[in-house]
């Protein structure tokens, strides 16, 4: 679950003024105080913290097999705590996420790591850094240039499920499968300590656009990043303004949202088929190739890992160029029609859209329609790497299919339970066949209809929620009267 503020700046520009010839047009304030190198800064860190939730997650794929022997039982029982751990990390955001919005990024960020460290702690410590990460995007950045910096929080992910099988391999056939929770746990404190030390707060609810000086508690304690310390102090004792009302803790209303609901299992479907390979990869490829030891299969990660680094660069790029694309031809349109009726369009944008950061701006089909391209590719990977397996192939064979798994989601715990007695009633081949076919299936439906009725639904709230305005607002004049 990703976290997210709302955003301060008004998405639909005011109306368009005769120019005057003696005064030019004052600019709009930034929208962060914090610069490009800090706000650099502040991502990176952010993406590292957020590799921790996949690679923590993958890093013992590599050894399921010899944990398996150790412990004396079947790999579909060692494959169950991988859905335990998988359950937790779903679950886990739903309650640090609402805190992140409340109390701001940095301690939750901070108090996930340190959970992570406890090790009995960590898929719920590690699940929701990712969600931070998103969250700390939203408070510096645009929505037009989010893409970019969103590109470099989910590379962690990304790179997360191939870094870590291989030094579980690593680990597991140099010092011992034991040794890959000791290793857990160090990584996470030499990642903390710069934490504590300079991750700045970002909250807007809490620091506005990065001028307002945060709580003592909610400071670095090398405050080297730090855009109130650049103001007078009177700017720092600003309350923030109405936009960065306090958030609601409880995000389950979310889910009676169509749109919200579609996105995240059209997500779901995907991520439980990118995950189920890592999770299965180490059993089909002892079976397949037997001359692989523990640390050659942790190698076979790596294009896993190259995908990840292709992806994190160049689709948030991508993203971000078809977002302006978007953003540019509507507002040629509508610059159209501000011309031909400026005052009907201005009065149906403010009836119709009260409310709605994007307006009439179809944020849906700007943000999901390249979905559609990842997922064909996605399907046409697995399918491709389940019949490489079943025919033995050359071992590049499906290693080069691995390269196109580059689509991630939410759904991989339940996937990953069941995947060993699929595997044994349908053979390799037409298990991916299958699972591939069902996403390539369903999750470009769901993203179809998102795109299609999302303006429509986000309308209908947008409505919804100006008129329960409307009547707290009549509510409180007549309480004021009496």
């Amino acid at each position: 679950m990703s976290v997210s503020t709302p955003d301060p700046q008004p998405p639909v520009p005011d109306a368009p003024s005769v120019p005057s010839q003696q005064s030019a047009p004052t600019p709009a304030p930034p929208f962060s105080a914090f610069t490009k190198r800090e706000k650099w800064i502040i991502v990176v860190m952010a993406g590292v913290a957020g590799i921790f939730s996949p690679i923590s997650g993958s890093i013992y794929f590599p050894a399921i097999p010899t944990i398996a022997k150790d412990f004396n039982t079947s790999i579909s029982v060692i494959n169950l705590t991988v859905t335990v751990y998988m359950i937790a990390q779903g679950v886990s955001p739903v309650i640090w996420a609402p805190l992140a919005d409340v109390y701001g990024r940095r301690p939750v960020f901070i108090a996930c790591l340190s959970l992570l460290a406890a090790s009995i702690f960590q898929s719920s410590g590690s699940a929701s850094t990712i969600a931070l990460g998103g969250g700390v995007i939203s408070d510096i950045a645009t929505p037009a240039e989010r893409g970019g910096y969103l590109g470099i929080v989910t590379l962690g992910a990304m790179l997360g499920p191939c870094i870590g099988p291989i030094l579980g391999g690593v680990l597991a056939g140099q010092l011992g499968w034991r040794w890959i929770f000791w290793f857990l746990c160090i990584l996470t404190g030499v990642c903390l300590v710069p934490m504590v030390l300079f991750f700045p707060e970002t909250l807007r609810y809490i620091v506005g656009d990065g001028t307002i000086a945060p709580p003592t508690w909610n400071r670095p304690l090398i405050p080297v990043i730090a855009p109130w310390r650049r103001v007078s102090p009177d700017t720092d004792s600003k309350p923030p303004g109405p936009a960065a009302k306090r958030p609601k803790m409880n995000p389950l209303p979310l889910f009676r949202n169509l749109d919200v609901l579609l996105t995240l299992f059209a997500g779901g479907l995907s991520y439980a088929l990118f995950m189920t390979v890592p999770a299965v990869i180490s059993a089909l490829f002892q079976d397949a190739y037997p001359y692989l030891t523990e640390t050659k299969i942790g190698l076979c990660f790596l294009p896993l890992g190259f995908a990840g680094i292709v992806s994190g660069f160049v689709s948030g790029k991508i993203a971000d160029r078809v977002y302006k694309a978007e953003r540019r031809q509507y507002d040629d349109n509508r610059k159209r029609q501000l011309e031909a009726d400026g005052e009907k369009v201005l009065k149906d944008e403010e009836e119709e859209w009260a409310g709605d950061q994007f307006a009439g701006f179809p944020v849906e089909r700007a943000r999901l329609k390249l979905s559609f391209l990842y997922i064909a590719l996605m399907t046409l990977s697995c399918i491709g790497f389940g019949w490489c397996l079943k025919a033995k192939v050359s071992l590049a064979g499906p290693l080069v299919f691995e390269v196109g798994r580059i689509e991630r989601g939410r759904f991989g715990a339940v996937l990953i339970a069941i995947i060993d007695p699929i595997l044994k009633a349908m053979g390799v081949g037409w298990t991916f066949v299958f699972f591939g076919l069902v996403v390539g299936v369903l999750s470009p439906l769901m993203t179809f209809v998102v795109i299609w009725r999302g303006p429509k639904w986000r309308k209908a709230r947008a409505k919804k929620a100006r008129l329960l305005a409307e009547a707290e607002q009549a509510r409180n004049e007549t309480e004021e009267k009496s």
